[in-house]
């Protein structure tokens, strides 16, 4: 029972909190589930991944305060890049138990169909 308890103290403390979360629609609105985003840290280089949270629904958990730039892609569509997204510690984010309940950055995407 002790070691239940410990790992359920473990298991709460150790909550992720999202500091950079938003959609990623097409031009009519329509969710894209299959994109593919990542952050890139802009003094370092350092790339990460989105955790896709729901269907068209990206969030990025337990981020460092600093500048980043977010790539965004899928099958199909223009990639898109947006730079100069600041993360500070203030930053807390959403919960992974509770995604739709947002205090972080929001970051909403419209991506257009590729040119053939």
């Amino acid at each position: 029972m002790k070691l239940f308890l410990t790992f359920l103290i473990l298991f709460i403390s150790a909550k992720s909190s999202c500091q950079i979360q938003g959609s990623i629609k097409d031009i009519n609105g329509k969710k894209i589930s299959a994109a593919i985003v990542i952050a890139r840290d802009s003094a370092t280089g350092k790339i990460d991944s989105a955790k896709i949270v729901k269907p068209g629904l990206y969030c990025f958990y337990e981020m460092k305060p600093g500048i980043y730039s977010l790539e965004i892609s899928a099958a199909g569509y223009e990639s898109q890049t947006i730079r100069n997204i600041i993360i500070t510690a203030e930053d807390k984010g959403a919960t992974n138990e509770e995604p739709d309940l947002y205090y972080g950055k929001r970051i909403d995407v419209i991506l257009k169909p590729a040119k053939k």
